[in-house]
């Protein structure tokens, strides 16, 4: 992660108690990361899945991989991937096969102010990763 983003310590606790996990993270991006990347923001959202073919799949890419949520912007989640590619139909190259392990989204905090700003509540409560965060 750090060799994309800008990591605090703070942070680097809260990378290490739930990542693989339900947690995506929002961090300033550094230089090499192009600004398609980050729609022209500055600012990279990171997750790293707890599920093993998503994990293997990362393994043999060797780099990290631009991709979506499982659907497209103020629609309902798809919870297996018939309904990936019923939203997406030919946008994507690959699709894992398979269902969810769970039904609640990941939570998104905002490290890329002075203090974190929970985007969404999900999976890891954001009292646990203020818990972590300030120790």
């Amino acid at each position: 992660i750090g060799e994309y983003a800008f990591v605090s310590e703070k942070v680097s606790k809260v990378i290490k108690t739930f990542m693989p996990g339900s947690l995506t993270i929002l961090l300033k991006a550094k230089d090499n990361v192009p600004g398609y990347v980050t729609h022209e923001t500055g600012i990279i959202g990171i997750r790293i899945p707890s599920n093993k073919e998503a994990l293997s799949l990362l393994e043999v890419v060797g780099i990290p991989l631009l991709v979506p949520s499982a659907n497209k912007a103020g629609e309902k989640p798809a919870y297996n991937d018939k309904e990936v590619k019923d939203i997406f139909i030919d946008e994507l190259g690959y699709i894992i096969s398979g269902k969810c392990e769970s039904q609640v989204p990941s939570t998104i905090v905002d490290f890329s102010k002075d203090e974190p700003v929970l985007i969404r509540e999900g999976a890891i409560s954001f009292k646990e990763v203020l818990e972590v965060y300030h120790g």
